[in-house]
């Protein structure tokens, strides 16, 4: 079935403005990567005087070339794009390359033109790529205009970086595997990372999409998001993102809009999408490359086979820290393993094999084909200098270490599991480390980088795109909302004091504990009264956005006397109107903080994390695109740092955390729903028995 930009990476005919036989230059090399490509369309040089370029004729301009022309690439000076442009638009080219910079990235003259070229296109029906972008590739196409050789494979590459794309096509050619398709984006002024992944989704050339992207357009992360949410086929998804979003949080309002970092609110945006996310180039490939060729990593236990122990003990140290384990093998295969190797070899995981590796390479062989077949074991890391023996051994070595790394894919394949190699020879050309990277096997000089792809690959095997919540909200009295939203305090930004934001809660079906509000003595006295003893109050003012730091609390009042005291302290901290909140002491076995944000990125973000006081200096905290499900609520709670407060080692909850996730997924409807709602922080919530009770409660609007 045809896709709306197969003008890009299927075309029939190219026409290239700009080009030139000057290899140094940048049309040059990119029209020189285009002819030796092998394209079996047709190939038109835009040029105003040459004849001809490396064997194929030129014409001075795109109205002369004979034929209807799919795909133009375009690379000339800034102010002559806008003639080419018309020519585009007048022979309604499918798709335009745009090489040549000087737009938004050139100020705001530039950013003007690049808005109004992309408004004729749009209007044209043409797409374009770019401009300011290094070209693109389509392997199977046999069309290169990136100016550099891309090795081919099943690795789709979306890359906001020419030098990106670039770097990563020599990791492909020295460590194996390569691409289906490469795509600079530039400007991302008109085509941008959504509807190219879309197209990668559906082409049956591509296995993988990677993606490098330093900076999202506005609402373009939740794009994402709900388009993967939404794919009839999945296909792994590797981003390298660095830098993150901007949040345009308000650290000054709430603890909810200081703790979204940008980091924190596109991991939680990835995970949610099973999208993984990676933190270095050459992990990027690796684990782009390795999704492409080995079996899944369905859990975390790895057993590691070691040619000495220092290295297997750093292995170990790495693989903690990233969230997996090398744990004890069976007794069957410790068994297995002393009646293969000598007495010198320790037998636990990780082994070592205490020399014999070195001058036998060929004994790594059974061992691992023993570890492999422990069913309490996912997979496998070697690790020293397997590679490289016969560099200090002599090269009557090398034979025996082929031999090894050839069987060593077969059991890869045999038992369904994958193996890692780290070597310290890794970053060498070695024909044993070679067989190993042409079979698909990652190999690298780095522990920290194995363990992370490690870690990655088996985040792929195991996390799913969630599919995309319906928004459910029940029938709400918009006039009673209306009238809360217009008693917010003055801003910017506006925001709701807690009084007011306990009655938007409730009018969205959340439940908070009883309260009165009073503003003078004798209300105070009869309002305490009411409650069962001891009770907090709490001054209520527009200058009282962080009441305990600004001693805005009075806790475990006792009596009424007491009472009357703390009223009159609350009343006197500011100069404005002032108002005091009472209500019951609320305690529980653990405090929580449940709020959302609403991001330029990613949208509406629901949050969870560790309340109380010290939210911010801990930074346990885990944000989810809203609206969320219940599971995803449950899981939430599974990936916090202190999650052992809430659940064990089986995953079985305490109580009152299905009362938790419940709330959770409550404020996560509200948020998606009302867009004037930027930011929730409730916290603490103390989480009961019984469920969670909101002690405090702050709604930022737009």
């Amino acid at each position: 079935m045809a896709h709306p930009l197969d003008p890009f990476f299927k075309p029939k005919s190219v026409a290239m403005v700009g080009a030139t036989e000057a290899a140094q230059k940048i049309a040059g090399r990119r029209w020189k990567t285009l002819v030796e490509g092998g394209f079996a369309g047709s190939l038109f040089p835009i040029h105003p005087r040459a004849e001809s370029i490396r064997g194929h004729k030129a014409y001075r301009d795109l109205k002369e070339v004979p034929e209807p022309i799919d795909l133009a690439v375009v690379v000339v000076p800034a102010e002559a794009v806008e003639g080419v442009a018309q020519d585009c638009l007048d022979l309604n080219v499918g798709g335009v390359v745009l090489i040549s910079g000087g737009f938004s990235e050139s100020g705001p003259e530039g950013k003007a033109r690049e808005a109004d070229l992309v408004a004729r296109m749009r209007a044209a029906g043409t797409r374009m790529v770019g401009p300011n972008c290094a070209g693109l590739a389509s392997v199977p196409a046999k069309m290169n205009i990136t100016g550099f050789d891309v090795p081919a494979g099943r690795v789709g590459l979306i890359s906001q970086s020419g030098n990106l794309a670039l770097n990563l096509s020599f990791l492909a050619g020295q460590t194996g595997g390569g691409f289906s398709r490469q795509v600079t984006i530039g400007n991302t002024a008109d085509l941008g990372v959504v509807e190219l992944t879309d197209f990668l989704l559906h082409d049956p050339e591509t296995e993988v999409v990677l993606i490098y992207l330093e900076g999202w357009r506005d609402g373009e992360g939740r794009q994402l998001v709900d388009l993967v949410a939404a794919a009839t086929r999945t296909k792994p998804i590797v981003i390298l993102n660095p830098g993150g979003t901007d949040t345009g949080r308000r650290a000054a309002l709430s603890h909810t809009g200081a703790l979204a970092a940008s980091h924190r609110i596109s991991a939680g945006a990835y995970a949610q999408a099973g999208i993984v996310q990676v933190q270095d180039i050459e992990e990027a490939w690796l684990v782009a490359r390795s999704l492409c060729d080995l079996p899944p990593l369905a859990g975390d236990r790895l057993a590691v086979l070691s040619d000495g122990g220092g290295h297997a003990t750093l292995v170990c140290d790495a693989l903690d820290r990233a969230g997996m384990r090398a744990p004890p093998f069976t007794g069957e295969t410790r068994q297995r393993l002393s009646a293969h190797l000598p007495l010198r070899c320790a037998i636990e995981n990780p082994v070592d094999f205490a020399g014999v590796a070195e001058t036998e390479p060929t004994e790594i062989v059974p061992a691992l084909d023993i570890c492999f077949g422990d069913p309490e074991i996912d997979g496998a890391i070697l690790v020293g200098h397997f590679g490289g023996y016969h560099t200090i051994g002599g090269d009557a070595v090398l034979p025996a270490e082929e031999a090894a790394a050839g069987v060593l894919l077969e059991l890869v394949s045999a038992h369904d599991k994958p193996l890692f190699v780290h070597s310290v020879h890794g970053r060498r050309d070695l024909a044993p480390l070679g067989k190993l990277r042409d079979g698909g096997v990652p190999v690298t000089d780095s522990l920290p980088t194995l363990a992370s792809v490690v870690e990655r690959l088996h985040a792929a095997a195991t996390r799913k795109a969630s599919p995309k919540n319906s928004l459910e909200t029940a029938a709400i009295d918009e006039i009673a909302v209306s009238s809360l939203l217009a008693e917010a305090a003055p801003g910017p930004p506006r925001w709701l004091m807690e009084p007011e934001a306990r009655s938007l809660l409730r009018l969205f079906g959340v439940e908070t504990p009883e309260y009165d509000v009073v503003t003078t003595s004798q209300e105070c006295i009869a309002a305490i009264e009411r409650f069962s003893i001891p009770v907090a109050l709490k001054r209520i003012a527009p200058d009282s956005v962080h009441k305990g730091r600004q001693g805005g609390v009075a806790l475990n009042v006792v009596d009424a006397v007491a009472g009357d005291t703390a009223f009159e302290r609350l009343m006197a901290l500011g100069d404005g109107p002032s108002r005091v909140l009472i209500s019951g002491m609320i305690s529980g076995r653990t405090e929580i903080a449940i709020g959302g944000v609403r991001d330029r990125q990613f949208g509406p973000m629901v949050m969870l994390g560790l309340g109380g006081v010290g939210i911010e200096a801990l930074g346990d905290v885990v944000f989810r695109p809203a609206p969320i499900a219940k599971d995803e609520a449950l899981d939430m709670f599974r990936v916090l740092k202190s999650r052992t407060l809430f659940c064990a080692d089986s995953y079985k909850a305490v109580p009152g955390l299905d009362g938790a996730a419940a709330l959770l997924v409550q404020i996560s409807h509200i948020l998606a729903a009302r867009d004037e709602i930027a930011e929730i922080d409730l916290n603490p919530v103390f989480l009961n028995d019984a469920g969670p009770a909101i002690a405090d409660a702050r709604i930022v609007l737009t």
